[in-house]
């Protein structure tokens, strides 16, 4: 996206994508994921912070992970999607991205399963989690007629419009593992 707040950064050299509408200094974007480079076999990464987590930080996450199945409610372009592993998400389009590209998606406000829950105040670390979507396909939405009408004077106005939506597959909802 090329708006003020909303960026799209690469990750790899491919059609992969990390989405970030707030970058703060207190919420660093890890990335595991190396890129490289066609002319050296040098691999290049961002340099990973070594952090500590608290005991408590370290069993919430270790009990979120005995769990099978997440869900997570994540933010894409300003707005909040509650979503699991395979489900499709509709929003608004996004002309700049292609089927078939893959999206890391970084903001999460709440993770959770059957029995837990993580709640991020406001986003939770993207160290505890990894969460990707592929665009599937960009439709165009049921075509609806806008009537203007003003009384006793004849004028009346009708448009036309059709609203073109992105879907995304969410591919891959994990729980890190912490050390």
């Amino acid at each position: 996206m090329t708006g003020p707040n909303n960026t799209i950064t690469p990750l790899t050299t491919g059609n992969r994508y990390s989405l970030s509408k707030f970058s703060t200094a207190s919420l660093p974007t890890l990335s595991t994921t190396n890129v490289t480079t066609e002319k050296s076999s040098q691999t290049l990464s961002p340099p990973l912070t070594t952090r500590t987590w608290s005991e408590e930080t370290k069993n919430a996450i270790n009990a979120l992970r005995s769990e099978n199945k997440y869900y997570a409610t994540v933010v894409i372009k300003g707005r909040h999607f509650t979503v699991a592993e395979n489900d499709v998400i509709v929003m608004d389009r996004m002309n700049d991205l292609e089927l078939g590209d893959v999206l890391k998606l970084s903001q999460a406000i709440e993770l959770g399963s059957k029995s837990f829950t993580l709640k991020g105040r406001p986003l939770i670390d993207p160290a505890f989690f990894s969460i990707e979507a592929t665009v599937i396909e960009h439709p165009v939405g049921k075509q609806i007629s806008i009537v203007k009408k003003r009384r006793h004077t004849g004028y009346k106005n009708t448009k036309l419009h059709q609203q073109r939506h992105t879907l995304l597959r969410v591919s891959k909802l994990d729980v890190n593992k912490l050390e």
